[in-house]
């Protein structure tokens, strides 16, 4: 279907877009666990990185939490940056218990072993998958 000039205009001003969207809230974790929540970004990928990290209680209480630059990086380096740093500290305060949550869906397949792991952070990934 071609459209003239003013034609495309008035389709364009008259367009309505369809919104979706999904409601997304914190659950507390299980009775006597901690939910830990990852995050890391980069400004161009890559570019300049930072992640951070927090741990709450099961009635959503911050216990601790942590955020650092990481300098140039990918984001894929630090959102395994962001989980790593977190286990290690779980694992040093002696919490066994850790109901873990990430926005990367990347990084949880490589976790879970359905995706290649990237080079640029298959060590880190490997450590993650021998912890959990």
């Amino acid at each position: 279907m071609l459209f003239q000039w003013p034609e495309m205009i008035e389709v364009l001003q008259n367009y309505k877009p369809t919104l979706h969207y999904h409601l997304v809230s914190w659950k507390p974790p299980r009775v006597g666990w901690v939910t830990c929540n990852t995050n890391g970004a980069s400004k161009g990928n890559s570019g300049k990185s930072s992640y951070g990290y927090c741990i709450r209680d099961g009635n959503g209480d911050l216990i601790y939490a942590e955020a650092h630059n990481i300098g140039k990086a990918t984001n894929m380096e630090a959102e395994v940056m962001a989980l790593w740093k977190a286990l290690h500290y779980c694992m040093e305060n002696r919490y066994s218990q850790v109901q873990l949550e990430t926005d990367s869906l990347a990084l949880k397949n490589m976790i879970r072993g359905c995706w290649r792991i990237r080079w640029e952070v298959i060590e880190k990934v490997e450590d993650i998958q021998q912890v959990i």
